[in-house]
């Protein structure tokens, strides 16, 4: 089976924070929403980097955002340069570069226990596999199985290096499905039970994030392939 899809990129989304933006980025604002959504955060409000603050405070905890994406890969994003169609194996670049970003922010020094959330724009099938396939049929588990347990390694890994460790309180990974959602990794509540570790989430604005649409499925001799044949990058 292969899968054609469509990524969708809001305006301005990897423009760094500026003055005229009130040095809040999009990545940024839309990190916050999750903050607030998703994890039940509270009273947000921006950090003060002079004082040695993350990008967001709420009470006594500290929130970092970052991506996890190549550089090289951003003029392709925002439809400056052409996108590359050569076979990669994402899930494994999406590993690297959440690694690269986790040993990135390790090096600053944060005032108060900080959580780092981490905004992935690939979509890694597997690492959600159980929100559009049935796990409970023998094919679905055999088709899967081995490639959860890539993820599951990863996240203990760095549930082990970066939390028990103490360089973060948590970790969160926010990965775009292939269905206009998002997939939610706590890394801490993903260590205590898997299924619990996890939350989906729709949106009533995907053009205001990052998000992927299915635009045609092949039946094919392929295991499972996908291939993004349109980036459109709104300008409004």
């Amino acid at each position: 089976m292969s899968i054609e899809l469509e990524l969708s990129i809001p305006p301005h989304f990897f423009d760094s924070a500026r003055e005229e933006n009130n040095y809040e980025s999009v990545s940024e604002k839309i990190a916050k929403v999750f903050l607030k959504e998703v994890c039940g955060v509270d009273d947000i409000h921006r950090g003060d980097d002079k004082k040695s603050e993350p990008d967001y405070v709420s009470n006594n905890s500290g929130y970092e955002v970052t991506f996890a994406i190549k550089q090289s890969l951003i003029p392709q994003l925002k439809g400056v340069q052409p996108l590359n169609h050569s076979n990669r194996n994402t899930e494994m670049e999406t590993i690297s570069d959440i690694q690269t970003a986790l040993e990135r922010k390790k090096e600053k020094t944060y005032c108060l226990p900080t959580t780092l959330v981490i905004i992935t724009v690939e979509t890694i099938i597997p690492w959600y596999c159980n929100f559009y396939f049935d796990m409970d049929d023998y094919i679905m588990q055999m088709m899967w199985s081995k490639r959860i347990q890539t993820r599951d390694k990863f996240f203990n890994k760095i549930y082990t290096d970066y939390i028990c460790s103490g360089i973060f309180h948590n970790i969160i990974i926010i990965n775009p499905t292939i269905k206009q959602e998002f997939a939610v990794f706590n890394i801490k509540g993903f260590h205590q039970q898997s299924n619990q570790g996890i939350t989906r989430v729709a949106t009533t604005k995907p053009l205001a994030y990052p998000t992927y649409t299915i635009t045609n499925v092949i039946e094919d001799d392929n295991m499972f392939q996908m291939k993004t044949t349109i980036i459109s990058h709104s300008i409004t």
